[in-house]
């Protein structure tokens, strides 16, 4: 019904813990009254907010975390919040039962997708530190009005609006926000070669899938033969070239890429593009891509047990692989040509640019 608006399935789209709220939505489906004992009303509209991250909370200066209380400017924004007990919604208490009619009404008028006068102008005096700023323009803060400079009306997408804050940075840049222009700089440089690596291991990957479809299984060299997959491969590894170049260009200067520049060893990236550099050929690049898979399945749980993976090698073999279920498996009219058509990452700059109109940040 509202699928494309400001708080439908847009809005929300790879929204942490959506997929959570929807399952609820659907066991509840039909039922004209439900409880408020799902974690995400219970545990944090009496904070003041849905899906507010207790870490923006903390560095917009809206509350202390560790005491649960609202700091001044939290306090100021919780009072132009619109309160559920307009709506006759008592969302306090867990046992209450709550008129789903109401909920929705509700809903409208308190998501983030809409601002009121009052929120908007809170949230950005916020951005900019309000009265507890340590600097007068952190990252969050300029990124935002970067985007506003570059893309004014809205209309870019996602790897343009990137393409064109990079050109816009030197004549955005000032004296007193040049640690995060440098920073939003370092980010957005180290963000493609991550994205272009990304789109090639993912072709490889999905093709030994589409491939094993038919019969469960497929031969390493059929993959390798496979259209686009030597084009993919050549990008694997000159993207993690450039990713590398970029990480250790960052690293003289730590500041410059903020806390992902521990972010990204931690997450295996800096050792899986070291590893995808040092292959040699495309068939070491194949079986590292499998690897990788099998290596992060191991750490996904599933109701205390682990994952196991979607492709593996076949029993007594290397160079042939297996789905583990059919459902794994991708039809060959749904796959891309070129591993460039491979869906990237997203950062939500939909929302991001929202945001900024709402907020009416210049």
């Amino acid at each position: 019904m509202e699928g494309g608006t400001a708080i439908g399935s847009r809005a929300t789209e790879n929204l942490r813990g959506i997929r959570a709220v929807r399952h609820w939505l659907d066991l509840h489906e039909g039922k004209d009254k439900v409880t408020a004992s799902f974690s995400l009303l219970s545990n944090q509209v009496r904070y003041g907010g849905l899906g507010a991250y207790s870490a923006m909370l903390e560095a917009l200066h809206l509350a202390d975390m560790r005491a649960l209380s609202l700091r001044p400017t939290g306090e100021q924004l919780a009072e132009y919040f619109p309160s559920p007990a307009t709506f006759d919604l008592d969302v306090t208490h867990e046992d209450s039962r709550l008129e789903k009619a109401a909920l929705l009404e509700w809903g409208r008028v308190a998501h983030a997708g809409d601002l009121s006068t009052g929120e908007g102008r809170i949230l950005r005096e916020a951005l900019q530190g309000g009265e507890e700023a340590e600097f007068d323009d952190e990252t969050r803060w300029s990124m935002l009005r970067l985007i506003k400079s570059v893309d004014p009306e809205g209309e870019a997408d996602e790897k343009r609006l990137f393409k064109n804050s990079r050109g816009g940075i030197p004549g955005f840049k000032k004296p007193e926000n040049k640690l995060t222009c440098d920073r939003i700089d370092t980010a957005l440089r180290v963000i493609e070669p991550y994205e272009n690596l990304y789109q090639g291991a993912l072709f490889i990957f999905n093709s030994a899938r589409m491939l094993a479809a038919d019969q469960s299984g497929v031969d390493l060299r059929v993959v390798l033969k496979s259209p686009g997959v030597d084009l993919a491969c050549a990008a694997i590894t000159s993207n993690s070239g450039r990713l590398l170049n970029e990480y250790n260009a960052s690293s003289a200067d730590r500041s410059s890429l903020g806390a992902a520049w521990q972010s990204l060893p931690k997450l295996g990236l800096v050792e899986l593009a070291k590893t995808f550099q040092s292959a040699r050929g495309e068939e070491a690049l194949l079986k590292e891509v499998i690897a990788r898979h099998l290596r992060i399945q191991e750490g996904k749980f599933d109701g205390g047990m682990p994952k196991g993976p979607w492709i593996r090698y076949a029993a007594g073999g290397t160079s042939h692989f297996a789905l583990t279920a059919q459902k794994f498996g991708i039809p060959q009219s749904e796959f891309p040509k070129t591993w460039q058509s491979i869906e990237r990452h997203p950062y939500r700059t939909w929302a991001a640019r929202r945001f900024v109109r709402l907020c009416k940040i210049a």
